[in-house]
Formats: C-alpha cells, structure tokens, sequence
C-alpha cells in the first residue's frame, strides 16, 4: 500500500479505504456479520477540480463522503487531506482540519433547522470555528455569503419555511462556503429540486469554482446526466467498489466496463425518435448484498459478458488508456 504524502496539488487522496459495519443481534450484540460498504477504495481529488461520484443507491458513495469527513472511522487505508493523513485524528486535533471541508446536504429542507433564522444557520460554523471577533464582522459575513450565493441579504432573518427549495439549497451552499473550504462534498445536492432548480444550482457552484479559484468538489449523485455537466472526471461506483475512473469526455464517449455501458444506456435521450428506436441494455438480476458479495468480480452475476476468469479472480482498478482506468479483466 502506497503511504506517501500527496504532492501540493492535490487536496485529497484516498489509498485503499475500506469501511465495514458489524451486523449484530441479541442482548450481548453477537456479531454475526460485516456489511462492506466500502472495500478498497483510492481516489485523488485535485485542486480546482470537481470529481463526480456515481452509482446506484447503496453502493457507497455516501459512506466514503462520511468517511472523509471523518464521520466513519476507516477500518482500513489512508486519508489524506492537503498533505496530512487524519486516518486516525482524535476529535480535537480534526477540528482545525474539519473548518477546510464542508458538505452540502442532499434535503435542503432537513439540513436546515426549523427554529433558527438563515443568518444564524449560515454563520454557525464562523462561530464554532471562533473566526469573528466582533458582531459587526460576523454580520458582514454572513450578508456577503447572502450574496455569494444569490440571496438577499435582507432575508437573514427568515426562517428556512419561508424559503423556496432551491433557496434553501442556497443557504446550505453559503454554509458550507463560510469557513473558506479547499474541498466540498456534494452529497446530491440537486436531487431533491426540480430540473429548473437544479441548473440553477449547478451554474451557482460552476461559478463559485470559477471565481473563488482552487474550491474543489466531489460531486456525488446516481444521475449520469447530472454529473456530466458539472465534472472534470468521474469515478463510477459499485457495491464498494470503483469499477471505472476516467475524464468525463472519455466516460460518457467510451465507457470500457460493463456497469457504466449499463448506467449510461439507461439515460434518457431528448430525442422522442432516438429514444424509441434505442436499444437499451438492461441488466439482469438484482444488486447482490453487502453482506454476503459474490467471489471474484462482485459485477459477475449480472455482466453480460462474463467471463469464467470473472467468477474466481478479483479485478483490480488498472490503466486501459491514458486516464482511463478500469477495473474488468475483459476491459
């Protein structure tokens, strides 16, 4: 396992990450299994980048933003942030590390608390993180948020009830910018919105990068046509696992694994004439569990080019084309 400190330009790496939750039962809380919910998993995040995160519902994706976030403990690999590894941080000496990373909510609405205004939930983490030394500065930050994100600031006093859902999702976005991250997750943030909604708050974080310079994203979602917009690469996921990492140009031109031509072929097509002549390639069966994932390539049982190599031997992530990696022993 490679340990060495990331170069400068990179704000995150992730090196062979490996999440499990025990399955316990009756009063003296017996083990008597392990959900794999991530499973050696290595990633890079740079800066001024934004990574997409795809993959269906349960395949991990939010358990490795929890885990960077150092939420989760990792039972096994590394995390480095801007050069440091916080694998194994105690709460106190996470603190400082924490206030250079946010994370932006997928309910806009159970993000937000009920009972507090828009000014005191965007200016909380400037309060916990002890960096106004007057009320006059934390006012001025929290109406220059306001702005940032799009909201007048004579709507700090409004309780989030009295926001639409995309200005909700603002206010979760201004939030997350208030301590001057380097990395912010986005745990699908616009899939709670409606279409309009969501381009709008996709141009709002494009621009954000764009003039706040270095901000990097991972950009997580189960909806290929939204990442595609908003990446530079993207990392498909599945169950635990990264089956392919690539720009997103050569993602969505030349899928190489089986799952992404699977995800892809599923996305709708505005073209009433190309989307009912289309063959779509729709796979068989059904997720297997994390409890008890199948031998060699976990994708085995439903590929529709297995090969028998495929039901023993497990592929590992490898470079098939400059950029493009895959992890499928046919790729």
């Amino acid at each position: 396992m490679n340990t060495q400190s990331p170069d400068q330009e990179e704000v995150l790496r992730l090196v062979d990450l490996a999440v499990h939750f025990p399955i316990t039962r009756g009063v003296w809380r017996r083990k008597v299994g392990t959900v794999k919910a991530v499973d050696g998993v290595n990633l890079t995040v740079r800066r001024g980048e934004t990574l997409g995160l795809v993959g269906e519902s349960g395949c991990g994706k939010t358990t490795i933003s929890r885990t960077i976030i150092r939420l989760y403990k990792p039972n096994a690999g590394r995390v480095w942030f801007e050069g440091q590894d916080i694998s194994g941080l105690g709460e106190r000496a996470l603190r400082p590390v924490r206030r250079r990373m946010s994370l932006i909510f997928q309910d806009p609405s159970g993000s937000l608390d009920p009972r507090k205004s828009a000014g005191s939930i965007v200016g909380e983490p400037l309060k916990i993180h002890g960096l106004i030394d007057s009320r006059r500065s934390y006012n001025d930050r929290v109406e220059q948020l306001f702005r940032l994100v799009g909201l007048d600031p004579s709507m700090i006093d409004r309780v989030p009830h009295e926001f639409s859902g995309g200005q909700r999702q603002r206010i979760g976005v201004a939030r997350a910018l208030a301590c001057d991250p380097s990395l912010i997750i986005c745990d699908e943030p616009v899939s709670a919105l409606d279409v309009s909604m969501q381009a709008q708050i996709m141009n709002l974080l494009q621009d954000l990068q764009e003039g706040l310079g270095g901000l990097a994203y991972i950009f997580i979602a189960h909806d290929l046509s939204v990442v595609r917009h908003v990446s530079d690469r993207v990392a498909v996921m599945y169950l635990g696992r990264i089956v392919e990492l690539t720009e997103s140009r050569l993602l969505y031109s030349s899928p190489r694994h089986p799952y992404t031509k699977a995800l892809l072929a599923a996305v709708p097509i505005p073209d009433p004439f190309v989307e009912e002549t289309r063959a779509y390639a729709v796979l068989e069966g059904e997720i297997p569990s994390p409890l008890n994932p199948p031998e060699g390539c976990t994708f085995h049982p439903r590929c529709p080019c297995c090969d028998p190599a495929c039901k023993w031997q497990v592929p590992q992530l490898r470079e098939v084309a400059e950029g493009h990696n895959v992890s499928c022993l046919l790729a």
